[in-house]
């Protein structure tokens, strides 16, 4: 039984949340005490991806198994994470998912008549991976309790090397992944034939069209990065990835104004590197427009993607003195932007969740913080709360 001194603690922790919310974000601001809570990810998975329904439904998919080749479960809270459903199983092949770094593994979508879509990369050795990593599709109906058998979309072409990302775009659902061209073999160092394809379906993933490149091909793509799909209020269609070309591996956005039939190329963030970096990317609709975030070995960045023009990117407090990545985000309906990344030593083994508020209009740093250890292969994803009090980040 809750006590009146217990009461009046919540109370005060509510008022004291509600008047952050309200209020605008300053630099030296605190956040309110539970601002930021941690779950672990349900029956102790990796790497979790989530998105968050328009009734606040949590819905989410984490790995289990041999990462080389291992099984991708859904599950849902209704309640902030704090309960969820009976894990399903997503890919109806055992082993069929590739899994061996963060960057790879699934992704998934909900529509808005509740039908789920699960993305991934297909792992090697199975029957219809002959020459290497495919892309693979599931979906499950609102009613239905499994999902159906999981199909290959990529059609001749293999060798994905980060995770596809899907979004529905206004009852349109859009997948991009990147590989070498079609008929090539695995992806070699050099990679100049490696571009972003996309697939689309009109009824709901019942079919797809044919597989499709919607880059110029004059910048190639690093191929141990990641990309993602971001659907702008207006309509338009993003796609964040990094570039390859010669020592430069910048960010560029593809953007579409006309539901995905053309898109045009946009520099977004520039990077000298002899190597390909093992980089992230993410996309994540605000309520008045779509952020992006992506990292780059010892910083992360995020932007508000603008109407006309790009805004410079913005970065975390700190200096160089640790790697991080695996970045991702959320925003608060009343205008904080909340970071999340893992960071250690080197990107091999990160050591720590960390992450920073941000203030929406200022874009000013309100406060940096960290959370627990960080799971071997793993990484995090954030929601805000119903409430929109708080951030919660299941890891």
């Amino acid at each position: 039984m809750m006590t009146r001194s217990n009461r009046l603690a919540l109370l005060a922790l509510s008022c004291a949340a509600a008047l952050f919310a309200l209020s605008p974000l300053r630099s030296a601001q605190k956040l309110p005490d539970g601002f930021v809570q941690y779950v672990r990810c349900p029956e102790e998975g990796l790497q979790p991806r989530l998105v968050r329904d328009d009734a606040g439904v949590v819905h989410l998919i984490f790995f289990k198994g041999d990462k080389a080749g291992g099984d991708l479960y859904y599950t849902s809270s209704p309640d902030d994470a704090l309960t969820f459903s009976a894990p399903v199983r997503v890919n109806s092949e055992d082993g069929s998912v590739d899994a061996t770094r963060p960057e790879r593994g699934g992704r998934l979508e909900v529509d808005r008549a509740g039908r789920v879509y699960v993305a991934w990369i297909g792992a090697r050795g199975l029957a219809e991976e002959p020459e290497g990593r495919r892309l693979r599709f599931a979906r499950r109906e609102h009613d239905a309790s499994e999902f159906e058998p999981e199909r290959v979309l990529s059609g001749e072409f293999s060798g994905l090397d980060a995770a596809p990302s899907i979004i529905d775009a206004r009852g349109r659902l859009l997948i991009v992944w990147h590989a070498p061209g079609e008929g090539e073999a695995e992806a070699s160092e050099d990679e100049p034939s490696r571009r972003v394809y996309l697939v689309a379906s009109s009824d709901n993933g019942a079919t797809f069209d044919t597989p499709r490149a919607i880059d110029e091909g004059s910048f190639g793509v690093s191929s141990s990065c990641g990309l993602s799909l971001g659907l702008q209020k207006d309509g338009s269609v993003f796609v964040l990835y990094r570039t390859r070309n010669g020592r430069n591996r910048d960010m560029r956005l593809l953007r579409s104004d006309d539901g995905a039939a053309t898109f045009q190329s946009i520099f977004c963030d520039n990077w000298m590197k002899q190597r390909t970096p093992r980089t992230s990317a993410v996309m994540r609709r605000g309520p008045n427009k779509l952020y992006a975030a992506w990292d780059s070995l010892d910083t992360v960045w995020w932007s508000p993607m603008m109407d006309q023009r790009n805004a410079l990117p913005q970065k975390p407090r700190g200096g160089k003195s640790v790697w991080r990545g695996n970045v991702d985000l959320c925003v608060t309906q009343s205008g904080a932007v909340f970071l999340t990344w893992v960071e250690g030593p080197t990107g091999r083994e990160p050591t720590q969740l960390a992450w920073q508020v941000f203030d929406n209009a200022s874009r000013t740093g309100v406060e940096v913080g960290h959370g627990p250890d960080a799971i071997s292969g793993s990484c995090a994803t954030p929601f805000v709360r119903k409430d929109d009090l708080g951030v919660t980040v299941i890891y």
